[in-house]
């Protein structure tokens, strides 16, 4: 039962129009036994987050614990500060981002990009009953290591090879005829100064397959030297 309610809780859809983006839960399982359970949007939280959440979450908890046993009534002096510079990186990112160069530059990229059509099937939107459908494919130790061995010889990365792999299976899923583009995510957090902040240091960046380097002729080599 509470697996099934932790499930529930966690993929319960968020309305950011009328409810914060963070939910807590304490669930009580016996005299002395108690679950807490935190789900949060990912616009507002990313895996450090996480970390720095649960670390302040308890800090708090354990001083307010403390002040409960010594009877003191305020604690608010002993809190400590939250980190509260994530807004001061919003705008830096938004002020060097959101400007017409960089706007033109990416309409011109996207120029001859379509959109594409993925036929998914109801049965792949369960996320939301608590279910997941999750295919993994294995890779040996024997198999890694040539995987690696070719990145070596290419001059390049296992990161690069399975997002050329990526590209090629959705050209194939979704029979793409033209450029078409992916969104990649990589960590933001480039100071000292955020690593205890809280927020989405995450940013997003366009990859554009090309046509050409999809095709019949094309060599897997030549498609993993432009990714």
């Amino acid at each position: 039962q509470l697996t099934s309610y932790v499930h529930e809780f966690i993929y319960r859809p968020y309305k950011l129009e009328g409810e914060p983006p963070v939910r807590y839960n304490i669930t009580k399982l016996g005299d002395a036994s108690y679950v807490a359970i935190v789900g949060m949007h990912h616009a507002i939280t990313d895996g450090i987050s996480c970390v720095v959440h649960g670390q302040t979450v308890t800090k708090y908890y354990s001083l307010l614990a403390q002040a409960a046993v010594s009877a003191q009534q305020d604690v608010a002096g002993q809190l400590p500060k939250l980190a509260d510079n994530y807004l001061d990186y919003v705008f830096t990112n938004r002020a060097q981002m959101d400007v017409q160069l960089v706007q033109d530059y990416w309409r011109e990229q996207y120029a001859n990009c379509d959109a594409l059509d993925f036929p998914l099937k109801e049965s792949t939107r369960s996320r939301s009953r608590g279910e997941q459908i999750v295919k993994t494919v294995d890779i040996d130790s024997a198999h890694w290591k040539r995987i690696e061995a070719f990145c070596k010889q290419q001059k390049s990365s296992p990161v690069h090879f399975f997002r050329c792999l990526f590209g090629i299976l959705i050209k194939a899923y979704c029979r793409a005829e033209n450029d078409f583009a992916i969104a990649e995510f990589f960590a933001g957090r480039d100071s000292r100064a955020v690593m205890t902040t809280q927020g989405c240091f995450f940013q997003q960046t366009p990859f554009i397959f090309k046509r050409e380097l999809l095709g019949g002729a094309a060599r897997f080599e030549e498609l993993l030297k432009y990714a």
